[in-house]
């Protein structure tokens, strides 16, 4: 009497047919692919999990996954855009939102567009190697030099000045020179608060005292502090 095998059981021998290669193949090549209830194992016995891979993998095309954990101290590389809160990254970094760095940032130049954000410093500066300072502790400022002044001008307060300005220029004979202008054609005023604190003093240059090249006049007005 034949007995013919119904189309599921002709489907589970070929499966338990090629399982069987494929676990002789898994055999002959030792511990390359290991297949238990932890994972699937490529260069290890012990997945851990779902994946697990001994060694440098080659992925020709994208690889998708919820997050990614690096637990390595060697150096990793990107060759093409990496855009992190954004699918078109438009540079080799591109970061939309917000951003913490723990340690510098360094780069070759910096351009900030926004109209509305206040762009703060919480520590000193320095431009241009020596052109701005600020002095993170006192807040003093140096222009044109890295050297803050202190009191010793002999002057009735013993404060330190609060802006130092040095000779800029090339020349070895470059003066410390300030340069004041209203908007437009119109002139600057320099305001100086009095001792007593109660009014301020301005100082404006009147040139129709002659022509160029002689003496003009200082006009000093006292007026109103500005708030």
């Amino acid at each position: 009497m034949r007995t013919f095998l119904s189309k599921r059981d002709y489907f589970a021998v070929f499966a338990s047919i090629l399982l069987s290669v494929f676990m002789v193949a898994v055999v002959t090549y030792g511990a390359t692919i290991t297949i238990s209830s932890g994972g699937v194992g490529s260069g290890t016995s012990t997945p851990g999990s779902a994946i697990g891979s001994k060694g440098a993998g080659i992925f020709e095309g994208f690889v998708s996954a919820n997050y990614f954990t690096s637990t390595s101290s060697l150096d990793s590389w990107l060759m093409g855009n990496l855009g992190l809160g954004t699918t078109t990254p438009g540079a080799k970094l591109s970061v939309r939102g917000g951003a913490l760095v723990d340690d510098f940032v360094m780069m070759s130049y910096f351009t900030a567009t926004s109209t509305t954000a206040t762009s703060t410093t919480r520590f000193g500066i320095n431009l241009a190697s020596s052109s701005l300072n600020i002095d993170g502790v006192t807040g003093r400022i140096a222009i044109g030099t890295t050297t803050f002044s202190d009191s010793d001008a002999g002057a009735t307060w013993a404060l330190d000045p609060s802006l130092t300005i040095g000779a800029v220029g090339s020349a070895n004979t470059a003066t410390a020179t300030v340069y004041i202008a209203g908007e437009g054609e119109t002139g600057g005023q320099l305001i100086l608060k009095s001792s007593d604190g109660t009014r301020c003093g301005s100082i404006v240059f009147d040139s129709e005292a002659g022509a160029q090249g002689t003496a003009g006049v200082l006009i000093v007005e006292v007026v109103d502090c500005p708030r």
